[in-house]
Order: C-alpha cells, then sequence, then structure tokens
C-alpha cells in the first residue's frame, strides 16, 4: 500500500547539515511517508549519510546520478513517486516537527489542490524571519486561490508545501535545469490551483549556510546567479500574464521591490564588464516600471532604481554605502510656496549634477510612528505615565514643532477618554534613534490619571493611544511598554488597578478589575501551603478550590460571615505527579455555580523545598493571579539597593547546603567575567557589586559595556540569581557609577542580569549629539604640546602607541599627554589624562592635539585640523594580504575600503617595522607619503634593561610557575576568512566551476518576454 506523502529530498555536497534534515523528516508526526532522497553527484560525505539514513530506514530510498542541478534532481525523484501527497525538501534545511501533519490534514478536510505554511530562515543557529517569504502569504484562510490573495505571487518555492499528486500529474508540472528552477513552477502551481489552503503554522526552517559550499541565494550576487534569476522571473511572468493578467502590475511591482533591488545592489560590487552585462539583463524591468509603479515604492528604493536605469553606479555605491552608515543625514523637511510638499532629504536631493527629480523624494505613507512608554509608576494618588512618541526622521527640536494628543481607548467597549498631558525633553531619544540630522529632543510626553472618570473605574482593560501631528503628517498608534515600572494598586476594596511590566505583543495597558477571589495570605506551612482567601460576593456557605494544570487537585472550604476562608494546599498533592520543564497548577475558586480565579496582590508568596531539594512555590503571575508551581532550586534576590559607595548590593535566599563563596559575573557573548563575595548568614546572603572598579588581570576596572549575567555556583555548574518584576523597581533605570551607567534587568523571565554602558551626558550620547560636538569643537586652536594616543580604536593601553607614550614619559618632555579609552577597559597610566572616547573632553582632545599618535584608524571622528600631525603606527608584519590586496583574493569579505580611502590621507607618517613591510604597505593601502622604518618602538622592550623584570612580572601575574616553558599562539585572521553579505565588498568574488555547487550555472529554459 502506498504511503499517503511522497518526499524529495535532492542534495549536493551538505554533509554539515544532511543529517539533521533526514531526521526531522524520519521524526514527523505524519509517519506515513516515503522519501526519495537524490544524490547530485555530491563528492563529500553526503552519499555516506543518505545510505546510513537508508540502512535503517525503510521509508528512505536513495537515487544516485551526476551533477545535473537541483530542478533535475528533483525530477529523478518524480518519476518514484506513489504518495497521495507531494512534497519537497532541501537536504540542507529542517521540517519542524508536526508540519507535514498540519499541511496534509488541511488537504484532507478541505480538497484543495495545495497547502502553503509559514518560513523562517536558520541562520547560525537561531531562527530569524524569512525576507522572502514574510510578505508572500496573507493571514491563515482555506479554500482560497491568489486572485483573491495576490500577495502569494510572492510565495515561489515548493518545498514550503504540499501538493495534492493528482493535481500535480494533472498539469505535467517539471523543474527546467538550472537554478531557481522553482520560482515559476511554485506559481503556476497557486495560478491553476483550484483553491489553496495557506496556514500560520512555520512548516519549514530555510537554513543560511555558515560552513561548506554557499547556496544559490547567497551567492545572488554573482553574475551567472542574477541571470538565472530574471530568466525564471521572466517565465513567472508569462504564466500570469497568460492567465491571470489583471494580476501583472502588482506582480511587476513585487519584482522591482524585491528582485530588482537585489540586482540594483549586486550591481555595485561587480567589475565594468560584469556590471554591464548584469544592468542590461534587467534593463527591461527598470524600462517597464511605470510612475505609479516606482512611486509605490519607499524614496530609498525609487532614487537607486533610478540611478540603476541611468547607470549611476558610483552614485548607487555612494547611496548603498550610506544606508549602511544608517543614512544619518536624512531627514524630512516641507518645501514649495503655493503647495508646499515633504520631502526625504536622501542622497543626492537636490543635487543640480545627479539631477535625481524631486518628486522621488516626495514622501508620506512610509514615514512611521515610533512610540513607548518609558516608566508607568503612582504617584500621590494617581498613575503617572511617561514615555515618548515622534514620526521617523521629522524633527520635534521644541514643544511647539509638533502637536501630541494621549487617549485611553477601550477595545471591547469602544469608550474613549482623553488624557491630559505635558510635553517633557527627552534627549536620550534623540541618542536613541541614531540620526545625525534629526532632533527628536521634544518627543517626551507624562500623562497622569486620577482615576475619577466613572468609565476607567469599570472593568475592562484599556490601551493608550497617541496621535502625533508633525510637518503636516498625522500618525496615530497604540503604544507599547511599559520598559520601566510595576503598578498594582487597590483603588478600593473591591477595585484593583494594574499595569503589568510585559503583555503580550508588548502593548502598554491599563487592566481595571473587580477580583470575586481574593487571597491576603499566603506562608508555607508544616504539611502544605496556608492561604487566607476572601470571596466579596458571598457570606458563608459551602465552597471548593480547585488546582488545574500538571495534574487536577479539588479541596472543599466554608466560607464565613465575611465570605473569607483559610486552605491548606498538601505539598504531597503537588508533588504526586509533577509533569514537563515547569508544571504550574491555577488556582481557582468555586462557589454558587460560579467560579473565578484567585486574584493576589503582589508580594503574595511563599515556598518549601522538597526533601529532593526542588521547589514548590505559589507566586503571583504578570496577570495578577496566584499560581502554583514546581521547579529546580534557584537563588532568589529579594532586596536591590544601589549603596553611598556606588555598588550595587544585592541580598537574598538560597535554599540549599551548599554556601559558594563566590557570584559569577560573565558577560553575554564573550569569555569575561568576574567574581564578587559571597556573604552568608544561614540561607540569606549578600553581594556587594564595585561595579565600577571590579578586579580583573588589568586591575579595578569597570564592567565592560553589554550585558552581564549575575551567577552562583552551585554542585553540578552555575544557576543564574532569579528575581522579580517588583524587586528590580526603579533599579532598571540607569545610574551612574564611575565612567559607566548601569541598570538592572531580568532576561529570560526571571534571571538577574546588569547592563552597562560607558557613561556619557545628554548632549554627548548619540549621532545627533557627536555630530554638533565635531561642529563646535572643529575650530579650537591647536596646542603642539598636547599629544593624544589612540590604541585600537581606543580598546587598549598597548602596542605601539603605548611605546611611544612611555618614552615621552620617561624623557618628560614637558607635553601633556592624553589616552583615549573606548570603555574605560584600562587603568589611568600614570602622568597621563584618560578620556572617554566620544565624550566632550575627547572632541575637545581630538581638535586641538598637536599629535596623534594611533595604530589603528581614526574613522570615527574623520578628518584633522589644519597643522594637526598624525602619526600612524600600524600594528603588525603584513604577512598576509592587507587592504587594496585583497581585491587579488578569490574571497568575498564583508569589509569594506571606506575607511582606507577616508583615513590614509590624514597620515603625516607612517611608521614601518621593515623594508618588507613598507613595500607592502604602501601598495595596500595607497600610501604615497613619509615612512618611519625604524622598527616597532612596541619591540623595544625585548632590548630594554628590565626585560626580565617586566617577563617575572607577567608570569606572576598569569600564575605561571618559574622555568615552565610557554609558547605564544596569537592567531590573526587570514585571507580566506570571510563573512558573506551580498552587495557590502567593493570587489567581486570568482566564481566556482559552473555545475558543481548549485548556484553558480547559468542554463535556463525560460523563454524571453518582449517588452
Amino acid at each position: 500500500m502506498s504511503a499517503i506523502l511522497s518526499i524529495v529530498v535532492p542534495f549536493c555536497n551538505v554533509e554539515h547539515y544532511l543529517d539533521e534534515c533526514l531526521e526531522s523528516i524520519a521524526t514527523q508526526t505524519l509517519s506515513d511517508i516515503e522519501v526519495f532522497l537524490v544524490d547530485d553527484g555530491s563528492t563529500d560525505n553526503s552519499a555516506v549519510i543518505a545510505k546510513a539514513r537508508v540502512a535503517r530506514d525503510s521509508r528512505f530510498q536513495l537515487i544516485q546520478q551526476e551533477n545535473r542541478g537541483p530542478g533535475l534532481a528533483r525530477n529523478a525523484g518524480l518519476d518514484r513517486v506513489a504518495g497521495r501527497y507531494l512534497t519537497f525538501a532541501d537536504g540542507d534545511d529542517i521540517v519542524p516537527a508536526g508540519a507535514y501533519e498540519a499541511l496534509v490534514g488541511s488537504l484532507e478536510s478541505t480538497g484543495s489542490d495545495l497547502a502553503c505554511g509559514a518560513v523562517r530562515r536558520l541562520s547560525a543557529g537561531k531562527e530569524v524571519p524569512s525576507w522572502l517569504h514574510d510578505k508572500a502569504l496573507p493571514p491563515a484562510v482555506r479554500r482560497t486561490h491568489v486572485r483573491h490573495h495576490p500577495q502569494l505571487l510572492r510565495d515561489r518555492t515548493v518545498w514550503n508545501k504540499v501538493y495534492r499528486r493528482s493535481f500535480w500529474e494533472s498539469r505535467g508540472f517539471r523543474f527546467p535545469a538550472g537554478i531557481y528552477e522553482d520560482v515559476a513552477l511554485a506559481v503556476a502551481a497557486h495560478v491553476h490551483a483550484e483553491t489553496v489552503d495557506v496556514l500560520d503554522d512555520v512548516v519549514y526552517l530555510w537554513r543560511r549556510r555558515d560552513r561548506g559550499e554557499l547556496s544559490t541565494t547567497q551567492n545572488r550576487a554573482e553574475l551567472g546567479n542574477l541571470r538565472a534569476r530574471f530568466d525564471a522571473l521572466e517565465e513567472l511572468r508569462a504564466v500570469v500574464a497568460a492567465h491571470l493578467p489583471e494580476l501583472l502590475p502588482g506582480l511587476d511591482t513585487q519584482i522591482l521591490e524585491a528582485d530588482v533591488m537585489i540586482a540594483v545592489e549586486a550591481v555595485t560590487s561587480m567589475q565594468q564588464d560584469e556590471r554591464e552585462a548584469a544592468l542590461d539583463r534587467v534593463r527591461p524591468f527598470l524600462a517597464a516600471a511605470g510612475v505609479d509603479q516606482l512611486m509605490a515604492l519607499p524614496v530609498a528604493d525609487r532614487v537607486k532604481l533610478y540611478l540603476a536605469r541611468h547607470h549611476r553606479v558610483d552614485a548607487l555605491r555612494e547611496v548603498f554605502g550610506l544606508e549602511r552608515e544608517g543614512l544619518p543625514t536624512v531627514k524630512g523637511v516641507r518645501k514649495g510656496v503655493f503647495r508646499p510638499k515633504l520631502y526625504l532629504t536622501y542622497p543626492f536631493f537636490g543635487d543640480r549634477k545627479v539631477k535625481v527629480p524631486a518628486r522621488l523624494y516626495e514622501v508620506d505613507e512610509e514615514l512611521e510612528l515610533h512610540t513607548r512608554v518609558d516608566r508607568a509608576c503612582w504617584e500621590e494618588g494617581g498613575l503617572v505615565i511617561e514615555g515618548f512618541a515622534y514620526i521617523d526622521r521629522l524633527e520635534m527640536t521644541d514643544p511647539g514643532s509638533s502637536e501630541l494628543r494621549l487617549e485611553l481607548r477601550n477595545a471591547k467597549t469602544a469608550d474613549v477618554i482623553e488624557l491630559t498631558s505635558e510635553r517633557i525633553a527627552r534627549p536620550d531619544v534623540t541618542a536613541r534613534a541614531g540620526h545625525a540630522a534629526v532632533c527628536y529632543d521634544w518627543s517626551g510626553f507624562r500623562a497622569r490619571s486620577s482615576f475619577g472618570d466613572r468609565l476607567l473605574r469599570r472593568p475592562g482593560n484599556w490601551e493608550l493611544w497617541v496621535t502625533v501631528e508633525s510637518h503636516g503628517l498625522q500618525r496615530s498608534s497604540r503604544v507599547s511598554g511599559p520598559v520601566h515600572g510595576h503598578v498594582d494598586v487597590w483603588l478600593d476594596s473591591d477595585l484593583r488597578m494594574r499595569v503589568p511590566p510585559r503583555t503580550r505583543g508588548q502593548r502598554f495597558q491599563i487592566r481595571m478589575s473587580t477580583p470575586v477571589a481574593v487571597v491576603d495570605r499566603a506562608v508555607a506551612g508544616a504539611s502544605g501551603f496556608e492561604l487566607s482567601c476572601r470571596i466579596g460576593s458571598r457570606s458563608g456557605g459551602a465552597a471548593e478550590v480547585v488546582l488545574s494544570g500538571a495534574g487536577d487537585l479539588s479541596i472543599p472550604v466554608e466560607l464565613d460571615a465575611e465570605g473569607a476562608f483559610d486552605v491548606v494546599i498538601p505539598y504531597e498533592s503537588l508533588l504526586r505527579d509533577p509533569h514537563g520543564d515547569d508544571p504550574r497548577w491555577e488556582i481557582v475558586v468555586a462557589a454558587g455555580g460560579a467560579s473565578s480565579r484567585l486574584a493576589s496582590p503582589d508580594g503574595v508568596a511563599a515556598r518549601w523545598i522538597t526533601p529532593s531539594g526542588a521547589e514548590l512555590a505559589v507566586e503571583v503571575t504578570r496577570y495578577g493571579f496566584l499560581v502554583a508551581t514546581w521547579r529546580e532550586t534557584r537563588p532568589i534576590v529579594d532586596t536591590l539597593e544601589w549603596d553611598a559607595e556606588g555598588r550595587l548590593v544585592l541580598s537574598g535566599e538560597h535554599v540549599q547546603d551548599a554556601r559558594p563563596e563566590r557570584l559569577l559575573v560573565c558577560r553575554r557573548r564573550s569569555t569575561e567575567s568576574r567574581t564578587v563575595p559571597l556573604e552568608w548568614e544561614g540561607a540569606r546572603f549578600r553581594a556587594r557589586l564595585a561595579v565600577a572598579q571590579l578586579p580583573s588581570q588589568g586591575g579595578e576596572l569597570p564592567l565592560a559595556s553589554g550585558l552581564w549575567d549575575l551567577l552562583m555556583e552551585v554542585e553540578d555548574g552555575v544557576v543564574p540569581l532569579r528575581v522579580g518584576p517588583t524587586t528590580i523597581g526603579s533599579l532598571s533605570e540607569y545610574h551612574v557609577a564611575g565612567t559607566h551607567d548601569f541598570c538592572v534587568t531580568s532576561q529570560e523571565g526571571e534571571a538577574l542580569a546588569l547592563r552597562s554602558r560607558v557613561a556619557l551626558g545628554p548632549d554627548e550620547r548619540g549621532r545627533y549629539a557627536q555630530r554638533l560636538l565635531r561642529e563646535r569643537t572643529g575650530s579650537l586652536p591647536l596646542k603642539r604640546d598636547l599629544v593624544l594616543f589612540d590604541s585600537y580604536e581606543g580598546r587598549q593601553f598597548s602596542c605601539n602607541p603605548r611605546a611611544v607614550f612611555e618614552e615621552l614619559r620617561r624623557r618628560d618632555v614637558g607635553a601633556e599627554l592624553v589616552w583615549v579609552s573606548r570603555d574605560g577597559q584600562f587603568a589611568t597610566p600614570e602622568g597621563a589624562e584618560v578620556v572617554m572616547k566620544g565624550s566632550r573632553r575627547h572632541h575637545e582632545v581630538r581638535s586641538s592635539a598637536g599629535l596623534v599618535v594611533s595604530n589603528w584608524s581614526q574613522r570615527e571622528i574623520p578628518g584633522k585640523p589644519a597643522g594637526q600631525l598624525y602619526m600612524q603606527t600600524w600594528h603588525g608584519t603584513p604577512l598576509k594580504r592587507l587592504g587594496y590586496d585583497l581585491k587579488v583574493t578569490p574571497f568575498r569579505r564583508a569589509e569594506t575600503f571606506k575607511w582606507i580611502k577616508e583615513d590614509v590621507p590624514l597620515w603625516d607618517f607612517l611608521v614601518s617595522p621593515s623594508a618588507f613591510a613598507t613595500t607592502i604597505m604602501r601598495r595596500a593601502y595607497d600610501y604615497g607619503g613619509e615612512v618611519l622604518e625604524v622598527g616597532y618602538p612596541r619591540n623595544d622592550l625585548l632590548k630594554a634593561a628590565d626585560r626580565e623584570e617586566r617577563a617575572q612580572t607577567v608570569r606572576r601575574r598569569l600564575g605561571i610557575e618559574p622555568g615552565k616553558k610557554v609558547v605564544l599562539y596569537a592567531p590573526t585572521w587570514r585571507d580566506d576568512q570571510h563573512v558573506w553579505a551580498s552587495g557590502s565588498s567593493t570587489w567581486s568574488s570568482t566564481s566556482s566551476a559552473p555545475g558543481r555547487r548549485w548556484g553558480t550555472t547559468t542554463s535556463s529554459s525560460c523563454a524571453p518576454i518582449t517588452w
């Protein structure tokens, strides 16, 4: 008997991923499958992996052939299929559990010809949105068609679908040779199907390869790949023109904003001959674009397409370069006398040389409203709400530059309450936005509600909405948040107001409720949790406390005349059969035929440690209800405060017998860690974190910028400290300690963490403030006796700049010596001043120093004042390719040459370690200035009189025994190390031989279209 589902899996040289792919198929909840593995001439171990799977699972069969490409490989599998339904998977991807059962089940119930589902990309082990599918699928709908949902024309892959095989074969579908072989076919299936099912489920994980050969889409910037893509698009367009011509305008717009834009970016990284060939290939699509289609696109895309259409490749490169920098100079401006219009000052706006039509810069719908509540708190009998709201790229330099209105809306009743608000200055919003040309300083608001409005005192959920009018535009939106604050107030005995710290979709909500059942007290007794509760609407009689979730439990209770009752929840009942990773029970009170969840004020909680060391607890959820839960025991922090010495003092309880001596403070995405002593009194612990000067190998230094986890060592490793939102409280706002700001936060639920950043002022933080500082300090007088040192862009006190500094200090030349520090990660050297990178003082020194000594670029503060000397010491011997020499490598790097073009012309001297290095560095950096071929100053210590003493000091610091041989291995990056990024490099890569790697062939069976 035939399987219900046939699966065709072509593969070629995917040994790193194939087994994971096949395992995801083998373990599908739909087990009645047949799988045809088609080896398309693999030269790695892929075939071995496939044979091993076939040997242990009879549902899998292997077909082997010479390399012919993915389309013909799929056809080889199609010749064998016999299932009622048909699907495809690529050998490097993953099919989520239950995907095939959901797709087949939908077809079984609706009778549609195909069912499709959502796709996520798998990148570096993480699931991220798929750019190709994000706009392709409408919300879940059964028995529909592409004519009703034209966005399905974007759904151009065959592996996120299951087809009815009788439909597939009735249309005679076969894959063409070459790549992008499924684009036209996938859309043709949508066009010819009677009906289609669309599922919300994620049914496919599409991998971005980080090992082995790159996939077709990862090679999309290559000329052959680009040609094949547009061949397939022409065939796709022909299918739509023949059967659904009314959808052609929409399809052409889709192709413009996606495929043509990919080609336009790829052109900027090609050599002249390839560039012209690529532009010729997309010219029909550019020429066919009407004005209405063009104006439907964002301003950025309009400008790029115009430049591509007129072969202005240098201008295109400039545009893409500015985009990678976040378009720092773009803002909205209103121009015109009689009928003023709003324009975006995108690159070349008003440029009389490039002459991009001004109409292409007109803007309206694409400017989004950004808004959030940052803080909510209860003050003097009222709820105070603080946040911000601004329209992207439109300045808010003073309160009169815009209008802002706030209102509360009840989505269920449609009631609206207007709030009185005041404008407040928020320079931090300008800094966070990252726009060098736009100020949002007056985007802040502060509103207050005393809950006197009778509507607001009714049960229900209220959402905050904001309307902003600026530069002739109006935007309204629901507000997200809050980031800081957690409010839980009983306005009277039976009316509760809550602002949860986190809500679904991150919306700001005021939740008004009149809880029927309330718990006032919870303690861990001898045999169970002892709760004191009340039901406000009843007096006397019987009731029942029901725990439902990880095993149900019912406990009868008696109400007194006030509706109060006590109940004991036995520990043994909760321990009897806990299941799942985090067993949880909702607590419900049933009386008089009605039931209500047990509401709880914040702070009502209790826990009990089982004999095995696990933890039973009753606690309040973010929604304000009491639950019982079972979990592994972890240390709990219940008190946090900053003391007068700038230390973060935390204390809490850990009921396990172990008493670790130290707390671990570990930086995310790094191997860096610090330790802090723990003080114990019984089960209580306390730690005092001197966050501005914690001991490290480099001395007592502040915690570097980033997120730091707080961990406690236990017998089987480390566990995070737990903390609740009410404990964090106002500490979630930044606190200045030394050179850094710190704030307390919780991660992954309740794991305590600390966030650090350099303590810059409101007039120093962000691109806008940095631009103003450069302008205001750029004309300071030069000080010949002021020397600025910079090692690895402020990261270290090291290398050649340090050697020069120490020699100047030894000679006591009378100069003012200043070091720049990016993150405060070295101690202040004796005889020097340290300035934080980006601070006002740094800008002042950078602009007035007579000499700058650096071993890397000064790209973050471009240019230099007249008369300033810039000594570039560099930092290594070029035993690999550097700079422009990387053009000749067969590898595509994500690095660009922008810094070389901007920084090298500013060098007055280049220090070289040897004649060998001089020749290479002159060529690699196109440097024609003065070279000091004197050897690296940093190497002088190898001949210094105190070199042995220094060596012994280093050994002692590292804990290396006397006489122990030490081998220093300090690898650098290699010529073939790369991070692939389409169009981000400034030279073209060399393709491997066609046919072997999917994505390099250029053959296509697509017929041309007459435009």
